[in-house]
């Protein structure tokens, strides 16, 4: 029971993250709380394992440590993102803001978005977050 209770301490750790930043919109650049309470339930099973071993209690461990370390890249190296040094504040026309914004293309070209803004008016930018 004890194994079981720390092994969903890590995974509900890890999934509070997810729900909060995407329900709620709470961004956390580093999720400090989650990490350790992960880390907490890491421990809890490491201790157990060694305490008393059983094959399902170092599975848990394994597997939480894997997931954990997965939580980490993802929050710390792959979901990062830099910031633009181009701002569009109050007042501000959106034409002369994006003017000076080159973008990337999937296929790796370059194209400068205010010359396709004054090209064609109705241009529709669709934004996404990933890697293919």
């Amino acid at each position: 029971m004890k194994t079981f209770l720390a092994f969903l301490l890590v995974i509900l750790a890890l999934i509070s993250y997810i729900v909060v930043s995407t329900e709620f919109g709470l961004f956390q650049r580093y999720p400090i709380l989650h990490v350790a309470l992960a880390t907490i339930g890491i421990v809890i099973l490491v201790r157990l394992t060694l305490q008393h071993f059983n094959v399902w209690r170092l599975l848990a461990s394994i597997f939480s440590v894997a997931a954990l370390g997965f939580f980490l890249w993802w929050t710390f190296v792959f979901s990062t993102y830099g910031t633009t040094d181009v701002n569009v504040h109050k007042g501000d026309h959106i034409i002369s803001a994006l003017s000076d914004i080159t973008l990337t293309t999937s296929a790796g070209l370059h194209f400068n978005l205010g010359e396709e803004i004054t090209k064609q008016p109705m241009t529709l930018l669709v934004f996404y977050r990933g890697v293919w």
